[in-house]
């Protein structure tokens, strides 16, 4: 076990260093950084959708029932007050209803 762990600490410091020589390359060749993280970015949705269709093709589907859909969409409702409030701060340095917004996240 202690051979696998090592392994993929080398192999994820090797991605990093591939990835800085890529953002280096393509920066220095006039790509912007927005394309460069949105191609970043599709080709990691690409590479994890493929890994996960691997490791659960065998596996039955987990039903979504109302009570995984409210808790969705009440931590939705949540991050969206809370981003409101982190703008509405920076205006009028008001606290308070961030703190209370802290307490009840732990819940979920």
């Amino acid at each position: 076990m202690q051979g696998a762990v090592t392994t993929v600490m080398v192999v994820v410091l090797f991605l990093s260093v591939g990835l800085n020589t890529l953002i280096k390359a393509s920066m220095s060749k006039g790509m912007s950084n927005f394309v460069f993280v949105a191609y970043s970015n599709l080709l990691a949705f690409c590479v994890l959708l493929l890994a996960t269709t691997i490791h659960h093709r065998n596996r039955a589907l987990t039903p979504i029932n109302n009570s995984i859909i409210f808790r969705i969409f009440v931590i939705s409702l949540l991050r969206y007050v809370e981003r409101e409030e982190r703008q509405n701060e920076k205006v009028d340095g008001d606290g308070q209803s961030r703190k209370l917004l802290r307490e009840w996240w732990f819940f979920f």
